[in-house]
């Protein structure tokens, strides 16, 4: 027998339409825990959230060439040519290839 708070508390959080597998996203529903809806939205609307960080550190920076990348050794980096590498603040992790820099800013 299921104690009625805890009935109540799983269908506050399961979404209306849950999916047939539980592995699968969208198991709970959206508005039940903001940081999980967060987080949700980061998934769903990263190359949005990449594209606009790159752009901002293009403007902050002044360095027009600036891109967000990753790898599977860095994770996320920020590539800038040598070129412009005196623009670059804070301190640097740099790996450099032909005319390129992959930077890591530590602030």
């Amino acid at each position: 027998m299921s104690s009625p708070t805890c009935a109540s508390g799983l269908e506050r959080a399961i979404a209306d339409e849950p999916p047939a597998l539980a592995t699968d996203p969208g198991m709970i529903r959206s508005g039940y825990h903001a940081e999980l809806d967060e987080l949700r939205d980061l998934s769903q609307h990263s190359k949005q959230i990449i594209a606009a960080m790159e752009e901002r550190e293009r403007k902050r920076t002044g360095i027009g060439s600036l891109k967000i990348r990753f790898n599977q050794i860095f994770g996320y980096y920020i590539e800038i040519s040598k070129a412009n590498l005196h623009l670059a603040p804070g301190r640097l992790r740099a790996q450099t290839n032909t005319g390129q820099r992959r930077t890591i800013y530590f602030h």
